[in-house]
């Protein structure tokens, strides 16, 4: 629908409706990731993962069609807000933290960390972006399980 409005150059309703979409999937990948990530515990000056979880958490997976869907509607975002003239790194960040984390989930670590890395970038650009710290811990977590 945003799509719509975009074409008609209602920007401040397209702008609206992808903020949305991308709150709603930044949330839920966010459970998800959270489902199957690992938790810092320090262990005589190291750190070690050990996995949540998951059971406990009450979370249920993306299905393939779905995947998909954030996959093409996301990366679609992504390319609106990326070429924005007037450029918002709140919103680039939140979308780029939401693709990672997708990539994550699917396992395409390169892109996760890719993304990971725009995400940091913008936020970077944000004074006090609450976000900022959850980026780069899950860039470390990525970066640790691509080795």
């Amino acid at each position: 629908m945003a799509n719509v409005f975009f074409r008609q150059n209602k920007m401040s309703i397209a702008d609206s409706l992808y903020t949305e979409v991308t709150d709603i999937w930044h949330s839920c990948l966010s459970k998800l990731v959270k489902a199957r990530s690992y938790t810092e515990k320090p262990v005589e000056n190291e750190v070690t993962f050990q996995r949540t979880e998951i059971s406990a958490m009450n979370v249920e997976w993306l299905d393939e069609a779905q995947e998909a869907e954030a996959v093409q509607v996301l990366n679609v975002i992504f390319d609106i807000r990326e070429q924005d003239a007037k450029q918002e790194p709140i919103k680039v960040a939140k979308i780029a933290h939401a693709l990672s984390m997708l990539y994550y989930l699917l396992r395409d670590l390169p892109k996760a960390s890719e993304f990971g890395e725009k995400a940091q970038t913008a936020s970077k650009l944000v004074p006090k972006y609450g976000d900022a710290e959850t980026i780069e811990k899950f860039l470390k977590l990525v970066k640790l399980e691509s080795e």
